[in-house]
């Protein structure tokens, strides 16, 4: 399972200020169909979307659904990498209708005690109004832990290489926390 709640600065439309605040709510489930000891996993499953976000530029206020599939290889201690593909529609609440499929290809790099080199950018096709947005990035990330959570701390830098619509960023930094609790 990833569950994500974004916090965002987007453009605004016209000369206003850019707006900032929290996007939509997105969680998805993968069931992992490869065998759990194998270095290549991979798995499909549902994804939901909820409208909390704090500004109508930064998230649909819908009610979205869709499916998630993903691909990890970690055959190499030192290479891993893999992709993320999701499509989400809505299905209830008076905004705006979506289609969107996302792509997530990912290459990580371990450069020793934790911390490694990183692309994870999200390649975003809103078909409903036909623009995209296909970024690059590279960044920097440290796992660290603690006790029985292991801390996942990255900051990545993104650079479009290709975009078309409007308000679509030519730079994007994307950061984030990511927590695995052990059992005890």
């Amino acid at each position: 399972m990833r569950a994500s709640l974004p916090i965002s600065t987007v453009p605004a439309a016209g000369d206003h200020d850019p707006v900032s605040g929290i996007g939509d709510f997105n969680v998805f489930l993968a069931y992992l169909m490869s065998d759990p000891s194998s270095p290549k996993q991979y798995g499909i499953g549902p994804l939901l979307a909820g409208p909390t976000a704090t500004d109508d530029a930064l998230g649909a206020d819908v009610w979205q659904a869709g499916a998630a599939a993903v691909y990890f290889n970690a055959s190499s201690r030192v290479v891993q990498w893999g992709g993320l593909v999701t499509y989400q529609t809505d299905f209830a609440g008076n905004g705006d209708d979506t289609s969107l499929a996302v792509l997530q290809p990912f290459l990580m790099i371990q450069v020793g005690k934790g911390t490694y080199l990183r692309s994870a950018a999200l390649w975003v096709f809103d078909l409903e109004n036909s623009s995209y947005n296909v970024p690059l990035g590279f960044g920097i990330g440290k796992v660290v832990k603690s006790g029985h959570t292991v801390f996942n701390m990255f900051i990545e830098p993104q650079f479009t290489i290709l975009h078309d619509g409007v308000g679509q960023p030519e730079l994007q930094i994307f950061a984030g926390l990511n927590l695995q609790f052990l059992p005890k």
